[in-house]
């Protein structure tokens, strides 16, 4: 009778699949949700504020005119508008794609793949990665700009202590800015390839998880920040006064809070899941977990025996599949894989390196 050959693609997917059917990524789904909306209804909310009236009274009291200030306003009101709004759009996405991967690897479809959840993370993780780029040298520029322009006007205006004291103040100032923009990049780097090693891992015979760990950790280290952030604007607003513009930025803090931590959770639990499967077994160059089957005799007695075919790990996931060979008519399998020209065993019913059936 014909032996059902191992194949390390399905397999993967099914590793991939049995993580991300937790209910902790359809929870990550709901909470971006929530994040859009309370977005939306923060900038609803902030022009009934009473600090815009108050903004209002100030600047008139300082001689400003108030139509102006209201054009100006109403200006920046329109950015913050349209920021939000694109900022839903990009969390609606988000959301969408934590969803897709929950319901997909719910599935038992041996069929169903929930590569496309992962992919639209990945897009939007480049699309992240390339827009820090753009601000780092947006904000390199600037200051270097500052930089000229208040050494000229030190050398030019002040004294020989004032200009030192401000190259200080600026040698600071550009160490900090440095490590701010080094971290965005390195934080949005590290999630891209996240991303793409999950998408990688549903797509190619290749268990990947670099950049999870890294990105776990970020998560964790921003959500202390935004814990203390939450913590600070509940006792100013229980201290100050109430509106619901405050009560809504104290919830759109928390909720940023614990999708945070479900983000670290998820990528920590996704680096240790690969790394059980990459590494808990003798993987093959792929890294797949697939352990070929040498043909090779055991004594037993003095009486050799020999065994051949693949050995597979009992705990691995099992991953139905349908074959139409038989052991009648198999067909003659090539020596080399026609999709990718890898060497394959004849023996073989897929290509060990890209996974296409023989």
């Amino acid at each position: 009778m014909y032996e059902q050959p191992f194949n390390p693609y399905a397999s993967n997917v099914a590793i991939v699949k049995d993580y991300f059917k937790s209910g902790k990524v359809l929870f990550i789904g709901i909470m971006y949700i929530i994040s859009a909306v309370l977005g939306i209804l923060n900038v609803i909310t902030t022009p009934s504020d009473a600090n815009y009236y108050e903004i209002m009274r100030l600047l008139e009291e300082m001689g400003i005119d108030a139509s102006d200030a209201s054009a100006y306003i109403a200006s920046s009101s329109a950015s913050t508008v349209v920021a939000v709004l694109v900022s839903s759009v990009v969390t609606i996405l988000t959301a969408v794609a934590f969803i897709i991967l929950f319901a997909k690897s719910r599935s038992n479809d041996p069929n169903s793949n929930p590569k496309a959840g992962a992919g639209i993370l990945h897009v939007l993780a480049v699309i992240s990665f390339v827009c820090s780029i753009v601000i780092t040298v947006f904000a390199v520029i600037f200051y270097l700009l500052v930089v000229v322009l208040g050494l000229t006007l030190s050398n030019n205006y002040y004294s020989d202590s004032t200009t030192t004291e401000a190259t200080v103040v600026m040698i600071l100032v550009g160490i900090l800015l440095a490590i701010v923009l080094f971290l965005l990049i390195f934080a949005n780097a590290n999630r891209k390839n996240y991303y793409r090693s999950v998408k990688n891992s549903l797509t190619t015979v290749e268990l990947q998880n670099t950049g999870a760990t890294a990105w776990g950790v970020l998560r964790i280290i921003a959500s202390v920040f935004l814990g203390i952030a939450a913590l600070t604007t509940l006792i100013r607003t229980l201290t100050s006064y109430i509106t619901l513009s405050s009560i809504l930025s104290l919830v759109t803090l928390m909720v940023t809070f614990v999708i945070e931590i479900l983000n670290a959770s998820i990528a920590l639990g996704f680096s240790r899941h690969i790394k059980r499967h990459k590494y808990g077994y003798s993987s093959t160059p792929y890294n797949s977990g697939y352990v070929p089957g040498p043909t090779v005799p055991t004594y037993q007695n003095d009486q050799p025996t020999y065994y051949s075919g693949a050995q597979i790990p009992s705990d691995r996931p099992t991953v139905p599949y349908n074959d139409s060979f038989s052991d009648y008519n198999a067909p003659v399998r090539p020596a080399v894989c026609p999709n990718c020209g890898a060497p394959v065993d004849e023996n073989s019913a897929f290509c060990g390196n890209c996974g296409t059936k023989l």
